[in-house]
């Protein structure tokens, strides 16, 4: 999935700044989960 979520409005007229720093975070535990989980 592409990630057009700074273009595309959220759906509930939310900044879509969370959505973004969630779905970053999610994917960087997935990716490197030793290096999210030391500070």
């Amino acid at each position: 999935m592409p990630s057009t979520g700074r273009r595309r409005p959220d759906p509930l007229g939310r900044p879509s700044k969370h959505m973004i720093c969630k779905d970053f975070s999610h994917r960087y535990n997935a990716t490197f989960p030793s290096e999210a989980t030391s500070p």
